[in-house]
Formats: C-alpha cells, sequence, structure tokens
C-alpha cells in the first residue's frame, strides 16, 4: 500500500511499519508530540537515527494518501464482522448512513480550512459508512465553513443504483433527493420543517387536521402520499405523534436554540414539534411505515462507532483523542495525525456496535 500511494519510492531508513507505529505512538500520548520528542522515540525504540527536518519532510499529500489507506482497510476490518449479515435490506447494494463533525483548528491552517468566523481555521470531517457491509465509503477532511447540505449536493454523483441513503436534517435538500431517485436509489429522510408539503390536490397539508385526527382516533402513526418542495417531489410521507412530554422537552431545547441565535420560533415549526416526519421514496410493500423510523435510527450506528455513546462525534474526538488541541505544525502532518487520532485503535470499541 506504501508503494501504490507513492509513500515508499526507494529504500528508506523510515520503513512504512515502523512510520505507523510512530503515528500511533503519538496518538496515544496524553500530550502533544514534538519533532524533537517522535526522533527520540525513533532512536530509541528502533535505534533510527533521523533529523527532525527530514522527519517533518516526510509529511506529504504522497503521506497523507498512504495513511487514508490504510486507516481506512483498518476501520473496514475491524467493523465489517460485527455490522454484516447476509439478510439485511438484501435488496440494496450499500445502506450508507453519513455524518459529520466540526472543530476550530490552529490559526496557521486558516488558508485552506477557512473557520466559522473571520480570521480562524476550522475543519469538518465527513464519515459514510455501509451499514450493510461494515466497509467504509467516505473518510474526508473539508473545511469548516462547508456544510452538510453542500456535501450532499457536491456528493450526489457517488449514488449508485439500489443504494439506501439515510442522512440527517443537516444534508436535506429536495434537489439532491430528486437526483438520488432519478439514480434509482432510495431515501430514507427526516422533513426539514421549512419544507412545504402538498397533496395530491397541489393544496398545501394542513398538520392541523392530522394532529386532531390522530389524537381522536388514537393513532401514533399514519403515512400519506405528497409532493414536497418548489420541485414537488413525489415522496411517502410518515408521520409519528410524539407524546406530550416528549413535545414538551422539543419545545424547550428549540427554544432555547432560537434564543442563542437571536431568532424567533415560527407557529408552523412550533406546532411540527408534536410529529416525526419522515420522507422516503421506497415503496410500502419493501417498507411500511412502521419499518421507517427502526431504520432511520440505524443512522446513530456511525455516531456510536466514533463517540461510544456520547451525544455528538466532536466531543468524543475533543475529549479523547484531543485533536483539537494538537499544536501548531504544517499542513500535511497535522491532517495526518488527525486521520490517525480518529481511528487510533484506544477509540474503537465494537462493544458498542449494534448487532444487525
Amino acid at each position: 500500500m506504501a508503494i501504490e500511494t507513492g509513500f515508499s519510492e526507494r529504500s528508506s531508513k523510515l520503513p512504512p511499519d515502523v512510520f505507523f507505529d510512530l503515528l500511533f505512538y503519538a496518538s496515544s500520548l496524553s500530550h502533544n508530540s514534538s519533532l524533537e520528542y517522535l526522533v527520540s522515540y525513533l532512536d530509541r525504540r528502533y535505534g533510527i537515527q533521523i533529523r527532525k527536518q527530514s522527519l517533518d519532510e516526510r509529511f506529504s499529500e504522497k503521506t497523507l494518501k498512504f495513511v487514508k489507506s490504510v486507516l481506512s482497510r483498518l476501520i473496514c476490518a475491524q467493523f465489517s464482522d460485527v455490522l454484516y449479515c447476509e439478510k439485511f435490506l438484501v435488496e440494496y447494494g450499500h445502506v450508507r448512513i453519513k455524518d459529520s463533525t466540526k472543530f476550530t483548528v490552529p490559526s496557521n491552517l486558516a488558508s485552506h480550512y477557512r473557520g466559522g468566523s473571520n480570521n480562524t481555521a476550522g475543519i469538518s470531517i465527513q464519515y459514510e459508512f455501509d451499514l450493510k457491509t461494515g466497509q467504509f465509503l467516505d473518510l474526508t477532511i473539508n473545511e469548516y465553513v462547508r456544510c452538510d447540505q453542500k456535501d450532499a449536493n457536491e456528493t450526489s454523483d457517488d449514488v449508485c443504483e439500489n443504494d439506501l441513503i439515510i442522512r440527517d436534517l443537516g444534508y436535506f435538500s429536495t434537489p439532491v433527493l430528486q437526483k438520488i431517485s432519478k439514480n434509482k436509489a432510495c431515501f430514507v429522510s427526516r422533513l426539514q420543517s421549512s419544507t412545504e408539503v402538498y397533496d395530491v390536490n397541489n393544496e398545501k397539508l394542513d398538520f392541523n387536521q392530522f394532529y386532531v385526527y390522530m389524537r381522536k382516533n388514537g393513532l401514533v402513526l399514519c403515512e400519506k402520499q405528497v409532493f414536497i418542495g418548489t420541485i414537488r417531489l413525489p415522496v411517502r410521507l410518515v408521520i409519528g405523534l410524539v407524546p406530550s412530554e416528549v413535545y414538551q422537552q422539543r419545545l424547550r431545547r428549540k427554544q432555547k436554540d432560537e434564543k442563542k441565535k437571536g431568532s424567533k420560533m415560527t407557529d408552523r415549526t412550533k406546532f411540527l414539534l408534536h410529529f416525526n416526519l419522515f420522507v422516503t421514496n421506497v415503496e410500502k410493500e419493501k417498507l411500511p411505515c412502521d419499518k421507517i423510523m427502526p431504520l432511520y435510527r440505524f443512522r446513530w450506528q456511525i455516531e456510536l462507532m466514533f463517540t461510544c455513546a456520547s451525544r455528538s462525534a466532536s466531543k468524543n474526538w475533543k475529549s479523547i483523542f484531543s485533536i483539537h488541541a494538537l499544536q501548531k505544525m504544517k499542513e500535511e502532518r497535522y491532517i495526518t495525525m488527525l486521520y490517525t487520532c480518529t481511528v487510533y485503535p484506544k477509540g474503537i470499541n465494537t462493544k458498542y456496535a449494534v448487532h444487525v
């Protein structure tokens, strides 16, 4: 793999396996490792004497390709046996779940990784996982300001026929969902509250009527064929009514979020908190409405792998791997260490994986 990626083009005093041992050793430390400390480790452990400048030069674009290639193989090997099941959604080639995390990085990286505000640097990690086979489909580092919706649009061509796409609201885009359908692939997604919904008569759907109807008839789940967005994309809308205590929790959380943003919640958004709303283009015969929410919960699997059941990937990456606190260094070395930190073996704990 080192030869294939161009990392090893000739004999070197720093073989690929020793280089990886050095990376994992650096990631295992509770403090940041300077080049001086790393060259000392090589001399002490392997008897390899190398100058700090020479070691720093080893961190290049080819090194990034090599490290990413090896680590992707490592992740696949560790999780394919945990998640793979031949009988799981056999009609789909891949069951693709995707998520991301963001955090700030040293300011010297601002020219390539723009942060969320002026004169700051930040990184977004996009990771996509095939829940059916246990394979990683994407592990990409982008700049902080690149939003999930833009990622969904720019990577829509990667979707293949018979794929099933499961993503959260950050990736929601009706044009992207339309493109997925045109590619003969399927999707399950939460419905964005600001998206207009129309019935078969091209009238806006009255959720108040649905609320009254479901409460009156003791229903907690129903579905309707609708059209969404300005492009009038045809989808199945699955409507789940949440308990009153869940609604109150959502309302308090939403009010708190809106207050932080300095904005005011609309009456429509407030009312829609009564529901779990999902849209899909999968036929009812293949995926009944009572299976939509359990299937969507599988999306959380990718977060469990990286967070060990903590609430957000970024929080766990920061707390366990301290990637937000890596010292200032050149870009190639920083990104190499970042990739290594994300999958350093101490952070991979398969006991949290959901066995399908």
